[in-house]
């Protein structure tokens, strides 16, 4: 075991006060690239070596395995083979020992199953079709995203019916036979993990007592990142002794629509009266011009604990802004960049492009391929390989060859329409027996003894086929046939009964698609096109450029980083643009994003982008204006943006309905943009506590949550926030200046 003075060795002086803290509670904020898997593991590390704790007494919690591991590793680096003894895991790891332990006393075997989110749907899908509903409707992974909620935030069932709303109590008997049913089946979903462990911590004193004793020294990594749950099973194990060591930092919290809770930080203080709060500035991998970037966009959130990042690396070069005529020059622009910095003897891998949503990615990935770039996708599937993209595609090739087996497989059954493994058999063997097409055996659906389900699902899919055909055969543009397929075969329609942020991107995705289509004059050029597009080799270098979102891009770092699609509407989100809340989750997106670049950062946005085959008009995304100007260098590639504070202001006091021009969901006829004043902008207000005249105890309109009450108003200009309280019951905070409300 190293000596007690190596591990501290080279600890900064607000690192080392965090590692040595003598006991109790202390939550360590620690800013982006601020050393905080240092701390942590030599936090461990010092607890062992100072005799202050045995290995068995202490428990570390990751949120992944793969971090779980490298602690592990690097504990063991430090204190040798005693760190084996140690429980260094996931919240679920950690929860499912406790609970094959104690299995039965929460009415489960020992030997209960653990069902992944695929199992988790299959079985919502029986409880809803069980309780007769219209799973069209109720669809599986809707209903899976409100029960997940519910239980990620110990809401029970009371949550699901408040957040089914006029369906709740048909959610509520899903849930209800959900949960029976995984009982039955003696298993459990990942939620239940936590849930049931802090279940069975709460109501069974003795084991409550056995793990408090056990585990006297509990450390946490990425706090800002656990939901209710999560936190909760930390206070019920570390309310005894009150050794909780929580590393987070808010201004990274990120993932609140998976229910992680950035307020958990905020409230460490009232669970834990007597912690005491150490903040890691000290950044170790950024310039200071980016720092001064990043502390400046996230200095304009309110819900937040206090920091400024500094770096002793210096100021390094400015940060690069570049405008752009449209998305396709901007990619090209930075696969140009790409290139320059690579003939500098910048490898690849040092290089990442990051944009707001996925289907950003693809004409990147066309620019790339163009200039013979490496690439790869961090945490998505290129483009190409997109489910929605290949079943769309799929359909398409259809229209083009009916007789094409492979396509037909993919979506005879993509929306369901009741054609199920017996059926697919039938039509597979009426095939090979009579030597014609799958597609060509649906003339004889009378002949094939399916069900008459099937036999209906099987004729409106050659009708559909059919008639498409005919559209293509007279010459209709491949952008039309593609909206037809979407609408007639049921798909877009299926993809927005979801209603989850998964399948917003799908239909983003697929809005990219159209995009291509509309750049083809017929069916055949378009299809080549993608065919030529998805076989691009990948190369056989090792090395390559990332393309991720940003939400793929936490805990990275790059030499240079390109922050692509800085414009209203696109980031931050037209759906995050009413609440507060939301909006200061974009802001901490941004603040991810710019942190990871560690030499060179450059962003840029374009004046016009097409969506859906249509071009939309596009403004400098808020963020951009809170960079201080003089940390930036334009680079125009248009010869006309006007790029000035003015046009910043207007841009940031537009209200919400003003916005809605820039969210890309109308078209607007392009021109050169006009700068506004600051005057015009303020006349053209409308909304905001002064012209409303809103006070607290008001009663007003909100175009979304219907009638409330205001309850609090704060803040001032441009930056007043009301807390209003609905009908429903349901609370919520808005920046007023992007809000539409009337007074009543």
């Amino acid at each position: 075991m190293n000596s007690n003075s190596s591990v501290l060795a080279g600890l900064n002086e607000q690192q080392a006060v965090a590692v040595t803290h003598q006991g109790g509670p202390v939550l360590v904020i620690a800013g982006a690239g601020s050393g905080k898997t240092r701390v942590l593991t030599q936090r461990i590390a010092h607890l062992i070596s100072s005799g202050i704790s045995s290995p068995s007494q202490i428990l570390a919690i990751t949120f992944t395995n793969k971090a779980a591991q490298e602690m592990r590793e690097r504990v063991i680096s430090l204190v040798g083979g005693v760190g084996e003894a140690m429980w260094i895991s996931t919240f679920h790891s950690a929860c499912l020992k406790m609970l094959r332990s104690n299995a039965e006393r929460m009415g489960y075997k020992a030997s209960f199953s653990i069902y992944d989110d695929r199992d988790s749907r299959r079985l919502i899908e029986r409880a809803i079709i069980s309780n007769g509903l219209d799973i069209k409707r109720f669809t599986p992974r809707a209903t899976q995203g409100i029960i997940s909620a519910a239980k990620s935030s110990l809401g029970g069932i009371d949550e699901v019916i408040e957040s089914g709303g006029i369906y709740g109590n048909k959610f509520g008997a899903i849930f209800r036979e959900y949960n029976e049913r995984l009982l039955a089946a003696n298993a459990m979903d990942f939620d239940d993990l936590i849930v049931n462990a802090c279940n069975l911590l709460k109501n069974f004193e003795d084991v409550r007592d056995y793990y408090q004793e056990r585990f006297r020294h509990i450390l946490i990594d990425e706090y800002q990142d656990t939901n209710a749950a999560q936190n909760a099973f930390v206070l019920l194990l570390g309310n005894k002794y009150q050794n909780v060591f929580a590393v987070g930092d808010s201004d990274q919290s990120i993932y609140r629509f998976r229910g992680a809770d950035p307020s958990n930080i905020g409230d460490f203080e009232k669970a834990f009266p007597n912690s005491d709060i150490v903040v890691l500035e000290q950044n170790y991998r950024s310039s200071q011009t980016i720092l001064d970037a990043a502390n400046s966009v996230i200095a304009k959130n309110q819900t937040r604990k206090p920091k400024r990042l500094w770096s002793d690396k210096g100021n390094g070069s400015l940060i690069s802004l570049t405008i752009a005529m449209n998305e396709y020059e901007e990619a090209r622009w930075v696969a140009r960049e790409i290139l320059r910095f690579k003939t500098h003897g910048i490898s690849y891998s040092d290089m990442a492009v990051m944009y707001r949503t996925n289907g950003q990615s693809r004409v990147l990935e066309e620019a790339f391929a163009g200039s013979s770039i490496p690439y790869r996708v961090i945490g998505g599937t290129r483009f190409f390989d997109r489910q929605e993209i290949r079943d769309t595609l799929a359909y398409m090739r259809m229209v083009a060859n009916p007789d094409d087996e492979v396509s037909f497989e993919r979506v005879i059954n993509t929306p369901r329409r009741g054609i199920g493994e017996k059926a697919m058999a039938q039509i597979a063997l009426y095939s090979r027996v009579h030597r014609i097409s799958l597609f060509k055996t649906l003339k004889y659906v009378d002949q094939l003894g399916v069900s008459k389900k099937a036999q209906n699902g099987l004729g409106e899919f050659r009708m559909l086929i059919s008639h498409l055909e005919d559209q293509a055969s007279a010459g209709e543009s491949p952008k039309i046939l593609l909206e037809a397929v979407l609408e007639k075969s049921g798909y877009r329609a299926m993809l927005e009964s979801d209603h989850s942020v998964e399948s917003e991107g799908r239909l983003e995705n697929i809005g990219e698609l159209a995009s291509i289509a509309a750049e083809h004059e017929d069916l055949e050029s378009f299809l080549e096109h993608c065919a030529l597009t998805s076989a691009v080799d990948e190369s056989g270098e090792m090395t390559s450029v990332s393309l991720m979102t940003l939400h793929s891009a936490k805990g990275l770092e790059f030499k240079n980083v390109f922050l692509v699609g800085l414009e209203e509407g696109l980031f931050p989100h037209s759906r995050t643009m009413e609440e507060a809340l939301d909006l200061e989750e974009e802001r901490r997106l941004c603040y991810v994003g710019i942190t990871r670049a560690k030499d060179n950062l450059a962003i840029s946005y374009a004046l016009t982008r097409t969506q859906w085959g249509s071009q939309r008009e596009g403004m400098p995304s808020r963020f951009i204006h809170e960079i201080p100007a003089e940390l930036l260098d334009k680079v125009d590639l248009t010869g006309f943006a006007n790029f000035d504070q003015s046009a910043f202001v207007s841009t940031e006091r537009r209200t919400f309905r003003d916005t809605q021009s820039f969210n890309y969901s109308t078209s607007t006829e392009i021109s050169a943009p006009q700068s506004m004043s600051t005057e015009d902008s303020l006349k053209n207000e409308s909304t905001g506590a002064q012209n409303l005249g809103l006070a607290v105890n008001d009663t007003v309109d909100h175009a979304r949550w219907g009638v409330g009450r205001i309850t609090k108003i704060e803040g001032k200009g441009d930056d007043m926030r009301a807390e209003i309280r609905f009908k429903d019951g349901v609370t919520k905070r808005f920046l007023l200046a992007m809000t539409p409300l009337s007074k009543l």
